[in-house]
């Protein structure tokens, strides 16, 4: 069952993904405030609770400057960022990684995605719409600056021993093989998550509310599965989800993408 959205045709949509969009939208939740920082139509979060501050994500290699900027204009200088998280290692979702380690800004990477960043260059994508399809060369060939994370995460870890901020890192391949989701809470308890950062998990729809299968996913399936367990046990209490593209989101639209993966392939 397919989820009602406001609709565009494909040269309409074509023409918003290759724009130059950038937007600042800030959510306090409880004691946890995201400012989504968006350049070129991709989502870097900038997490704080207090005096601790994290980012999610570092978007294009030629939106780095204008991402650093952005940082300061909302209050936090980029040198005192605890860490920069990121959700996978696709050219658009590491560009600022450089400048931010110049830093001294602490960069964590999934161990599956470990080879991908340190060449420089994104592993093979697999479209999933005819938008995807007419992106798929320029996507794939996009190059980065290749870099070696700080960390590396192969299993669950606790977020608050390297940020400050209570919550969980936990791996969720699919989208790439080291794919990461971060889920944030009031305290490190799984049953106090409120706020999850999905990365490339899901998107949000496109001009419109709701949640989108990814342009980019080798095995739907998997993809189903990992929703699943990222609601059922990873963040079975969160409510607010950030994803790496459009957005936000909340639980619900993760429950309606559902409907739309298959069981099996």
């Amino acid at each position: 069952m397919m989820s009602a959205r406001v609709l565009f045709s494909a040269s309409t949509t074509f023409a918003l993904l290759n724009g130059c969009a950038t937007s600042v939208d800030t959510a306090a939740l409880g004691t946890i405030e995201v400012i989504t920082l968006r350049h070129s139509y991709n989502n870097s979060h900038l997490v704080r609770r207090g005096d601790r501050a994290f980012l999610v994500d570092a978007g294009k290699p030629e939106d780095a400057p204008a991402l650093l900027e952005s940082i300061r204009a909302a209050g936090t200088d980029p040198a005192t960022l605890a860490a920069v998280i990121i959700t996978h290692g696709h050219a658009d979702h590491v560009g600022a990684v450089p400048a931010l380690q110049k830093l001294g800004v602490k960069v964590v990477v999934g161990k599956g995605d470990a080879a991908m960043v340190g060449r420089g260059s994104n592993d093979a994508l697999c479209p999933t719409s005819f938008i995807a399809r007419q992106r798929h060369e320029d996507d794939e060939k996009l190059p980065f600056e290749p870099f070696k994370p700080d960390v590396l995460v192969d299993g669950p870890l606790a977020l608050e021993p390297l940020t400050g901020i209570p919550g969980w890192i936990d791996p969720l391949a699919g989208h790439t093989e080291g794919s990461l989701v971060v889920n944030v809470g009031e305290s490190a308890d799984r049953a106090a998550v409120s706020v999850t950062l999905v990365g490339d998990l899901v998107r949000g729809a496109i001009g419109g509310p709701g949640a989108e299968v990814h342009f980019y996913m080798c095995d739907l399936a998997d993809n189903r599965r990992d929703i699943s367990a990222l609601l059922t046990s990873l963040a079975p209490n969160a409510q607010h989800v950030f994803p790496g593209h459009f957005g936000p989101l909340d639980r619900e639209d993760l429950e309606d993408v559902l409907s739309d993966l298959p069981e099996s392939n």
